[in-house]
């Protein structure tokens, strides 16, 4: 646990600090314009790219808003490392907090990371899941630059807690309910569209469905597995790998606009 002047300040706004929910909702509004004024990535609200700058940005901007710049002040007085980033490699959450344990006497270093893949999904005009509702810890969001405050703001909690008490749990009630209070967060969770949403809306694939495809070429029939960013595909091949279910086949990783769906023989 960090101790000190500035852990003391911050752990009195995380225990009994408050927002009321109108406020929240436009100190939101008020940071998603400072972020889009001061990033040369950001073009609009509905943002085509986002650099790592644009994250620690709106991590600043959460730590100014919301916590009067105590991570900032407890993190250099513990003499810490806060980074943040945009990552690519997340399809599933929308954020995550990590925090690495000093070697040798180093420092701690802990970073925010902002998952990409989800907000992209999320807010098209070209495709039907772009018509539905997206809340974000039970914010309701109009557009990627809130959503993404929404996960800074609760990635920027997990900070806060780690910094006072050394650990931190979304899913428990203490984290929960001082979200609540500083953000106006009624949830823990994001629904941002996920990866087989999109499958199944945009293309009409479900798990388990048949579909035809093209490789170099030649055409396959397979079998839809998973869907990340994109599809894998089993297709049935004497000389591929077993399988739970007695069969063998290839695995082929295929964008979803390329598939085909086939229908059942029934």
């Amino acid at each position: 646990m960090f101790n000190g002047k500035a852990h003391t300040a911050l752990r009195t706004l995380v225990e009994s600090g408050q927002v009321a929910p109108d406020e929240a909702q436009r100190q939101r509004a008020r940071m998603a314009e400072r972020v889009l004024a001061e990033s040369p990535t950001l073009k609009r609200h509905n943002f085509d790219e986002i650099a790592n700058r644009d994250v620690a940005r709106m991590l600043a901007a959460v730590d100014e808003a919301c916590f009067a710049k105590g991570l900032h002040a407890c993190i250099a007085e513990r003499g810490a490392v806060l980074a943040a980033c945009a990552s690519s490699r997340m399809t599933s959450a929308g954020g995550k907090t990590v925090v690495g344990k000093p070697r040798h006497g180093g420092a701690w270093h802990i970073e925010v990371r902002l998952a990409v893949t989800p907000l992209f999904r999320s807010f098209r005009d070209d495709e039907p899941t772009g018509e539905r509702e997206i809340n974000v810890n039970g914010v309701r969001c109009e557009d990627r630059l809130t959503a993404a405050l929404a996960v800074v703001e609760h990635e920027a909690m997990h900070v806060a807690e780690f910094l006072c008490y050394g650990t931190s749990a979304c899913h428990k009630p203490p984290f929960q309910e001082a979200a609540r209070r500083l953000f106006g967060h009624e949830s823990h969770k994001h629904q941002l569209v996920s990866s087989w949403e999109r499958a199944h809306v945009a293309f009409g694939l479900t798990p388990g469905c048949r579909v035809r495809f093209t490789f170099q070429g030649k055409p396959y029939e397979g079998i839809v597995n998973r869907v990340v960013k994109r599809a894998t595909v089993l297709v049935p091949d004497p000389n591929g790998m077993p399988f739970s279910d007695g069969q063998t086949y290839t695995k082929f990783y295929v964008p979803l606009g390329a598939l085909e769906r086939l229908e059942d023989d029934t």
